[in-house]
């Protein structure tokens, strides 16, 4: 887990909370959260999966499994997965966001059918 303590760190600092407020919100002591950042505790799972939670990311990118940092909204649509993904989803209304979906899609699409031989 050497990539939780910078990302901890990192997301606590962006949303502006000290290390004491971090530990209120979790149920836990300043202290946890600092031996946390300082990468002498780790947490267990169920903390784990609260903090990602609290965060808005996924316990992948608190470990430093991925650089894809907002956690996949269960309920979202693939278009929807895929532009977050791709850092495309802010700012767009619902129709430029499938309008997207749509290009990347019949991108996708010319892209197989070259790689295979075909005329796309």
């Amino acid at each position: 887990m050497k990539n939780f303590p910078i990302r901890l760190k990192e997301l606590r600092t962006e949303k502006d909370i000290s290390q004491e407020e971090l530990g209120l919100i979790m149920s836990l002591s300043k202290s946890t959260i600092s031996l946390y950042e300082s990468g002498k505790r780790e947490p267990d799972y169920e903390t784990l999966k609260k903090l990602a939670d609290y965060f808005g990311c996924s316990t992948d990118y608190l470990l430093g499994k991925t650089n894809i940092k907002d956690a996949v909204k269960q309920n979202s649509t693939v278009e929807e997965q895929i532009l977050a993904m791709l850092g495309m989803d802010d700012d767009l209304t619902k129709e430029e966001k499938k309008i997207l979906a749509e290009d990347i899609a019949d991108y996708f699409e010319y892209r197989r059918a070259k790689l295979r031989g075909a005329r796309p």
